[in-house]
């Protein structure tokens, strides 16, 4: 029971990720955004944005990860690195007490309350 509870409270963490996400998207380019929180959580956050089938591009079609992150890297004036892909897996396979995925610590500050934007709050704006 509580491991279904934990599988549905990281779900519903996932599409309020994803959502956050769409809305820095779709946010203006003269806004200059920085991103204050690690390339990791960056890329993990954005991959899971991407399996979360959340996002559509012009033509209805769902964003590929790359597009994706190209523009997120854009709006927030950021370097896009050389293997996105391998950086969010590398950072969904963190272990231990003080290095834990994003979408754990997403999910815990989501659920401890639940108006608070986790994502939102690395973005600083200029």
């Amino acid at each position: 029971m509580k491991e279904d509870q934990t599988k549905e409270m990281k779900q519903q963490a996932k599409h309020l990720l994803a959502d956050e996400v769409a809305t820095m998207l779709m946010r203006s380019d003269a806004q200059a955004l920085h991103w204050q929180g690690t390339r990791a959580d960056l890329m993990e956050a954005l991959y899971l944005t991407y399996t979360s089938c959340r996002l559509l591009d012009d033509q209805g079609l769902y964003m590929s990860f790359s597009s994706i992150v190209q523009q997120a890297c854009r709006k927030l004036n950021y370097r896009i690195p050389r293997n996105p892909r391998e950086v969010a897996a590398r950072a969904m396979r963190r272990k231990g007490f003080k290095a834990r995925p994003f979408l754990d610590r997403y999910a815990m500050l989501v659920n401890r309350n639940p108006s608070c934007k986790p994502f939102e709050d690395q973005i600083q704006e200029e």
